[in-house]
């Protein structure tokens, strides 16, 4: 498939009491058009600073190098008109929380033909027109009600559907959904995500879904790679990454939840503590909670190395080469 997006060698710096400090570091990732690609990792891993930066909303002191290609257009050298333009068309973002993102005394139906009437030229009867159709698309019912009554009126899972409506209204091709779900029951969440599932298959949508919940992303991503101290550390197929992880971080991880079918006193837990990009030691970042480091991980820094689908960056398992994957018990020990 031909790469839509083409993250390479990314790095973003934010000004932080009078000091410069690496939020992201290295990362590269493509996604191609009509792939979903999941982007899982702890809080502070860098998920949320990689996305904004593929739209360059990122603070006016951020320093930001690399290169971010959006169907071959180098997005960091794009003036502010193409930018908007891009922004407006191309592109664009569901954020965590909807209730914070629409302004709480306009109706849902302003809310949503705002950018219909300035960005595509539309009549007021013609963007709610418009406006009713995206709602139809997400499954609220009787939109005429809906876009007559304010933010406060709907339910969490209710916004978050008008919020993947406004990200469809400019028809974009990729859409990056930046943990969509995490404030949603269980049941409003696997609408929402077969919501977005069937705008990708219908419609081409490619979608960067960050999350969490490597289990979710893993269960509804065609790929998924997994961030640490703002580096990718592991990226593969789903399916393949959860049956045969090769990163000791991302076993950590799928040791970590909860099993239906093998239940447990206690769940394991990774050792320590996550740590951002700035606060990573010398060497492998994850050396420290690692229950596989050798000395060579303390000092060397791993990169990212590919082998036909897979791209891992860890010394232990030297490209690949015929080595095991790590069991899902072997990175995380039980809480006592």
């Amino acid at each position: 498939m031909t790469a839509l997006l083409e993250i390479e060698h990314l790095r973003v710096l934010l000004q932080s009491d009078g000091v410069r400090r690496e939020v992201v570091r290295d990362v590269s990732l493509t996604i191609s058009a009509g792939e979903s690609v999941g982007l899982v990792g702890e809080s502070g891993s860098g998920k949320s600073m990689t996305a904004r930066s593929i739209l360059r909303l990122l603070p006016g002191d951020a320093v930001i190098s690399g290169s971010i290609r959006l169907d071959g257009r180098e997005v960091l050298e794009l003036t502010l008109s193409e930018l908007r333009s891009m922004r407006n068309s191309d592109t664009a973002m569901i954020f965590q929380d909807p209730r914070a993102h629409i302004n709480p005394l306009h109706t849902i139906g302003s809310f949503l033909t705002e950018g219909l009437r300035v960005n595509d030229g539309l009549s007021s009867r013609a963007a709610t027109t418009r406006a009713r159709e995206l709602l139809d698309i997400v499954r609220i019912s009787d939109p005429d009600r809906r876009l007559r009554q304010y933010p406060h009126e709907l339910s969490g899972g209710m916004l978050q559907r008008v919020m993947i409506a406004a990200a469809l209204a400019s028809k974009p091709r990729l859409l990056l959904a930046d943990e969509p779900t995490t404030a949603l029951d269980v049941t409003t969440q696997a609408e929402v995500m077969a919501i977005l599932s069937e705008l990708r298959r219908d419609s081409g949508l490619a979608i960067l879904f960050i999350t969490h919940d490597l289990e979710l992303a893993a269960a509804t991503c065609d790929r998924t790679a997994v961030m640490y101290a703002g580096s990718i550390v592991e990226d593969q197929p789903s399916e393949a990454l959860r049956s045969a992880p090769r990163h000791p971080y991302t076993a950590a991880l799928l040791a970590s939840r909860p099993m239906l079918d093998a239940p447990a006193d206690r769940l394991a837990v990774i050792a320590g503590r996550a740590v951002a990009a700035f606060e990573a030691p010398t060497g492998c970042a994850f050396h420290p909670r690692c229950h596989h480091a050798i000395d060579e991980c303390r000092v060397m820094e791993p990169k990212l190395v590919t082998t036909g689908s897979l791209h891992v960056a860890c010394l232990r398992v030297r490209g690949t080469n015929g080595s095991a994957p790590f069991d899902h018990h072997d990175g995380a020990v039980c809480d006592e």
